[in-house]
């Protein structure tokens, strides 16, 4: 694919923005719900693979322990995804070791319970 010096940029940018500002809008909504004001987000786009596994893992983590705060879920979550490794027939092709697959997730907002 080839590119347009800034325009690719431009508009990326912008449909950036706009999802960030829907994210935004139904996380208050949630929160005013009472199901809480956090965000998991990542700082660069992410291996598809190992992003489900690290949401799932988080999702599962937070729900199935009482006393877990959101951001404990997201750091075990993280250490498991790092002990895992891309499969593929069955049979291990890499390891999730790398940061790249785990390090770009952040939580924003409250993250405790």
């Amino acid at each position: 694919m080839r590119r347009q010096s800034g325009r690719l940029i431009e508009l990326q940018l912008l449909v950036g923005a706009a999802f960030m500002f829907v994210v935004i809008f139904v996380a208050q909504m949630a929160g005013d719900q009472g199901l809480g004001h956090a965000l998991l987000v990542t700082h660069w786009p992410v291996e598809t693979r190992s992003a489900r596994l690290l949401v799932t893992q988080t999702i599962e983590r937070y729900a199935n322990a009482p006393g877990t705060s959101r951001a404990e879920a997201l750091r075990q979550a993280s250490l498991a995804v790092m002990q895992a490794n891309a499969e593929a027939a069955g049979k291990p092709l890499f390891s999730y070791a790398h940061p790249v697959f785990w390090a770009p997730y952040a939580l924003m907002g409250d993250g405790g319970r």
